[in-house]
């Protein structure tokens, strides 16, 4: 064993590391782009009666015969509200499954009262921390939602319909600006945006036993918002139809992407072992990185000796540890006088 090469070590320190920022992570995702057709198998999968007053840790959805091939990459289950009560609505479709809500706006009953003169019919729908994928909100900006919605085609020509987004924050419910649906030909409306770019309110959620109240905000505080650390997002509709038919808002695909926080991505340990070498041997280094992660993750793992040239990759699919909160490499077998190295950590998790 070669101690004078210790001796160096001991003065010589490994000077650099480096972690790049997280991908993007989708953290809700029902249905697909352009639909996916097999969500219901066979016939429909309707809910009990959904509630009027919003109720957090409650789901409406009822997967029997529903997303049976449920592999974790979706988020079939999730909680809500509407004006009047009524049952949800999941459909076999061959322009992709949906769900919603048909609200009969001409025949009355206790909790529907007919229309025109209360045509307007609305509802939320809400993803819960408990119902998100990739670890939620927690520790990340949201950066995305989008959506594929159209109109319930009641066969009225004056029919019409908006969306809008919903963010939880801080245990404050926030609604974004609207987005009006086309009328003609029902076509589902592809909507992509950062939420940043839009106008947010404060809002209420919808609270009631038989004819439900919600409360949207008059001011625009978009300027307060963070979209961090969401415990909950969502989709709000709204559609109206003055003359006795249904209507409704139908969707066949709504996604919200968060990206770590650069913060909570990080190397946050580095330590060196001198390996001894057995007979005439020499003596080796190993090196040790620890850095923030999730056991849902893989991870890369790369390395320079410049802060150049990171092409030496040692792992591009190393697991995040389970139970628990922090994951570390070993890189072995470095000559003994290496006096630099740099690491690099990247998030490489399959979308």
């Amino acid at each position: 064993m070669n101690t004078s090469h210790k001796n160096i070590l001991t003065s010589i320190a490994i000077t650099g590391f480096l972690a790049t920022s997280s991908q993007a992570d989708t953290i809700v995702q029902w249905g697909a782009d352009g639909g996916d057709t097999e969500i219901v198998t066979s016939g429909n999968a309707d809910s009990s009666s959904t509630s009027t007053s919003y109720t957090a840790g409650n789901t409406i959805t009822e997967p029997v015969d529903y997303y049976g091939g449920y592999d974790g990459s979706q988020t079939p289950l999730f909680n809500g509200s509407m004006e009047f009560e009524r049952k949800l609505e999941v459909r076999d479709s061959v322009d992709g499954d949906y769900f919603g809500i048909a609200f009969n706006t001409g025949t009355a009953s206790v909790n529907r009262p007919a229309g025109p003169e209360s045509a307007t019919r609305t509802a939320m729908f809400v993803w819960e921390t408990a119902n998100m994928i990739n670890g939620g909100g927690e520790g990340k900006t949201i950066t995305n939602f989008s959506s594929q919605s159209r109109l319930r085609n009641g066969g009225a020509s004056d029919e019409d319909g908006r969306i809008r987004y919903l963010v939880e924050e801080s245990g404050q419910f926030y609604i974004s600006e609207e987005f009006e649906l086309t009328a003609v030909d029902h076509p589902f409306n592809d909507v992509s945006v950062d939420p940043t770019s839009l106008s947010w309110f404060n809002y209420t959620p919808f609270s009631g036993d038989t004819i439900a109240t919600e409360t949207i905000g008059a001011t625009d505080v978009s300027e307060s918002l963070t979209f961090k650390d969401v415990s909950a997002v969502g989709l709000w509709t709204e559609s109206r139809d003055s003359t006795t038919q249904f209507t409704g808002v139908f969707t066949r695909n709504f996604q919200v992407i968060a990206v770590s926080d650069p913060s909570d991505f990080r190397i946050v340990n580095i330590e060196r072992i001198v390996v001894p070498g057995v007979g005439m041997e020499a003596d080796t280094l190993s090196v040790s990185v620890r850095w923030n992660s999730s056991a849902s993750k893989t991870y890369g793992v790369f390395a320079s000796s410049d802060l150049a040239d990171f092409s030496n990759e040692l792992e591009d699919t190393w697991p995040g540890a389970t139970g628990e909160t922090t994951t570390s490499y070993t890189e072995q077998g470095l000559p003994i006088d290496t006096v630099r190295r740099f690491y690099r950590i990247t998030d490489t998790t399959a979308p």
